[in-house]
């Protein structure tokens, strides 16, 4: 928005992470590291905390075994099976890459508005 000034409004954007407004565990966290760090929590503090989120919650149900740690994350295989992020749900797809969508967004002049997916016939 600030390169493109007054010319931004309707311009759309895809971004590993758009904070949503309905999401409480995310505005909190963003409010707590915020209020420490006195940093605006950007994208890639996001995306470490997730990384750091779940590697702490595959340890603590599978250990420190590698095969064990393995079974753990193959079980996160879908979107309604996986782990909540802040930048939205982590799981796995067959091949072992990270499955998590891409937020689009439209910028509204004065911030950003999350474009929900248009429902498909």
């Amino acid at each position: 928005m600030e390169l493109a000034g007054r010319n931004s409004t309707k311009i759309l954007a895809a971004h590993p992470c758009v904070w949503r407004s309905d999401f409480k565990k995310g505005r909190d966290m963003k409010t707590r590291y915020e209020r420490e760090f006195k940093h605006t929590m950007d994208w890639v503090a996001v995306q470490t905390y997730d990384a750091v989120d779940l590697l702490l919650w595959v340890i603590e149900r599978a250990g420190t075994n590698a095969h064990s740690i393995r079974r753990v994350l193959q079980d996160l295989n879908s979107g309604s099976n996986a782990l909540l992020g802040l930048a939205g749900p982590i799981w796995f797809n067959s091949n072992g890459s990270l499955a998590r969508g891409v937020t689009v967004a439209a910028c509204t002049g004065s911030g950003w508005k999350v474009r929900e997916e248009e429902p498909r016939e």
